[in-house]
């Protein structure tokens, strides 16, 4: 059986490049900023979006949808965390 996903080429849009979003990172919350949308490359087909953050020094990582929030008061921030 193959997974609808794959099935049906036509794909819904994810998030745009640049959407700030909220996501935790260990013991603490961190923002990053959407700067790649991986496609559905995750278990099951989900879709993963690579984060770029600050954390000593730039860092990347990809997660789904499910693991953030998206920042709709997109003040920029630079670095730092808050404790969860």
């Amino acid at each position: 059986m193959v997974h609808p996903v794959v099935r049906n080429p036509v794909r819904s849009k994810g998030l745009p490049e640049g959407t700030r979003v909220k996501f935790q990172f260990g013991p603490y919350s961190r923002e990053g900023t959407i700067v790649e949308d991986r496609g559905h490359l995750g278990g099951g087909g989900r879709r993963l979006y690579g984060i770029q953050f600050e954390m000593e020094g730039e860092r990347y990582i990809e997660l789904s949808p499910d693991e953030f929030t998206v920042i709709t008061d997109a003040s920029p921030t630079v670095g730092g965390g808050t404790p969860a």
